[in-house]
C-alpha cells in the first residue's frame, strides 16, 4: 500500500509540475506579462 501511495503522489506532483509550466509558457507566449501568468 505504501508503494502505491508513493507512486500516486509522485504522479500527481508530476502532473502539477507540467501543468504549471504549461500555464507559464502560455502566458509568456501570448505576451500577457506576469499578472496573467499568476492567475
Amino acid at each position: 500500500m505504501t508503494v502505491l501511495r508513493s507512486i500516486l503522489l509522485f504522479a500527481s506532483a508530476a502532473v502539477a509540475e507540467i501543468g504549471g509550466a504549461w500555464l507559464v509558457r502560455q502566458g509568456v507566449r501570448e505576451h500577457r506579462g506576469s499578472p496573467a501568468v499568476r492567475r
